[in-house]
């Protein structure tokens, strides 16, 4: 079961993008960029704040599989 973390603990281990807690805002999506050790915006693009400017994380579940293809069938529609 996904839980929060706290990034004093522990980063993501993930190349996907993970909701966070900062002080500046409620909650968002980010991605973790470990080559320059901080967080980067929700597109991957920008540097968005300090390792420790994050209080806690969670990784976002994946879609379940039923749910992908009921997508699916209104895509195409």
């Amino acid at each position: 079961m996904n839980e929060w973390k706290y990034t004093k603990d522990e980063t993501p281990k993930t190349e996907e993008p993970v909701a966070i807690y900062p002080p500046f805002n409620s909650h968002q999506f980010a991605f973790w960029n470990d080559y320059e050790q901080c967080w980067d915006t929700e597109d991957a693009d920008d540097y968005l704040c300090d390792k420790d400017a994050v209080l806690c994380w969670y990784e976002i579940p994946a879609v379940p599989e039923e749910m992908k293809e009921t997508l699916n069938k209104k895509e195409t529609k």
